[in-house]
């Protein structure tokens, strides 16, 4: 008896662990993240046989954990590249026992025992070799036996139904994507193919579309020629993905609707807002007048505040212009007080805070009367009653004292311009300038 070589041996052993049940088991066990879903729909078997899966979003029923969900099957150029890739490596090519993806009548092999007994056909047609990408579809190359070829040839089976594993599409929050209400997932692994003749959608076998259409037919190609004219769809699109992108472009007039009339309540709304607008006044009117009326009423608020400002400075300045006039008219009138006598040097530092608090002018005058008249407290200062001997040298000095007093209003005045420059006095400023006036003309000071 001839020895079996070992890549037959390998083989045998593969087979047994790749077989549908095995390996579905296996992986639905051991991989949390893997789902199953065999189709609802059918897609189109080309005139080679090919199988045919053109892009889009297609609802399915999910086989989770032993439990059908309805989910929502992502098919485009990545689930078509990773199931390539899943078939072309090593591993792939160990999985499928060097054969390929078996294809079935059906799905003999659903993980749902329900599903698995209305395919009791669980005769292989042949294999799924390998797996192509184009720009619109999938396209699962197919190896069929003298069975599949057969039926498939004969038209016998015209469409198909592919099994495969899924993964969850996650969003950027890093759960799983919803669109719908039903989560998302894309194929990654195929599982199997499947013939039908039993589509959940209503589609014309692709194999007979050389058929002459009945009498009294709709001329479908004049109702697709506005699509394709529109590149909605191509001219030699199948008629899935036909049927797929004209439900997109129905969805899309469905949400045109939609936001047609949002931006109608819009309108309304804004109408409201500027009654001057004429009732013609577009969107985009309506809302540059809004924003018109929004950046007036910004600058009026900021030129408001602006005068405030202009206001508040200007105070500022003539409190403080007024606070130094008085500083200097008290000082004036405190020292000719003192030459009077009606002050000594004691009690002169009080007066002046006083005077120079006083709440107005008024107060001023009647506080400096009230002391004129006060009799003259001679010999207690040292200074005056050497002076009040000679009536006209006391003149001449009070004169004297009083253009030096003047003088000396003047230089401080001036020194407290250039700290200011014009602007209003802070606190302090007052006392610099004197300081300062003191340093220059010192002789204005000495009395």
């Amino acid at each position: 008896m001839k020895r079996p070589s070992i890549i037959q041996f390998f083989r045998s052993r593969i087979l047994m662990l790749s077989s549908p049940g095995a390996c579905i088991a296996a992986n639905d066990a051991a991989e949390d993240s893997m789902f199953m879903a065999a189709n609802e729909q059918a897609y189109g078997v080309d005139t080679e046989g090919v199988m045919v899966v053109p892009f889009g979003e297609y609802p399915v029923m999910v086989s989770v954990d032993g439990r059908m969900v309805r989910g929502l099957q992502r098919i485009d150029a990545e689930a078509g590249n990773q199931m390539a890739a899943d078939m072309g490596g090593i591993m792939g090519t160990l999985k499928s026992a060097f054969m390929g993806r078996p294809i079935f009548v059906g799905h003999p092999y659903h993980p749902n025992a329900t599903e698995a007994a209305k395919y009791p056909d669980k005769k292989a047609r042949g294999f799924v070799k390998s797996v192509e990408v184009k720009e619109d579809s999938i396209r699962l190359i197919p190896k069929y036996n003298r069975l599949g070829k057969e039926e498939v040839e004969d038209q016998q089976l015209i469409y198909h139904t592919p099994q495969w594993r899924m993964q969850k599409v996650m969003d950027a929050t890093g759960r799983q994507e919803m669109k719908n209400g039903m989560p998302v997932f894309r194929p990654n692994s195929l599982h199997s193919g499947g013939l039908t003749n039993n589509p959940n959608i209503n589609v014309p076998p692709l194999m007979a579309s050389n058929e002459a259409p009945a009498a009294g037919a709709i001329d479908t190609a004049k109702l697709l020629a506005p699509f394709i004219a529109e590149g909605f769809i191509k001219a030699d699109d199948d008629e899935v993905t036909m049927l797929s992108a004209i439900n997109a472009f129905v969805q899309d007039v469905k949400w045109s609707r939609v936001r047609k009339l949002e931006m109608q309540a819009q309108i309304a709304s804004m109408r409201a807002a500027v009654p001057t607008a004429a009732n013609e006044a577009s969107h985009d009117e309506l809302l540059q007048s809004l924003c018109s009326q929004v950046a007036a009423t910004a600058a009026n608020e900021a030129q408001h505040e602006s005068d405030i400002t202009a206001a508040n400075e200007k105070a500022a300045t003539a409190e403080a212009r007024f606070t130094a006039a008085r500083t200097a008219r008290v000082q004036s009138a405190v020292e000719l007080l003192i030459a009077k006598g009606h002050v000594t040097n004691a009690n002169a530092g009080a007066l002046r805070t006083e005077l120079i608090e006083a709440a107005n002018e008024a107060d001023v005058d009647a506080r400096l009367a009230e002391l004129g008249k006060t009799k003259p407290k001679l010999g207690l200062n040292g200074g005056v009653t050497d002076n009040l001997k000679d009536a006209g040298k006391l003149i001449m000095a009070a004169n004297e004292r009083t253009n030096r007093n003047r003088m000396r209003d003047e230089v401080v005045n001036d020194c407290l311009a250039e700290i200011t420059k014009g602007g209003p006095a802070r606190p302090g400023d007052q006392e610099y300038a004197w300081n300062r006036a003191r340093s220059l003309r010192p002789e204005l000071f000495n009395h």
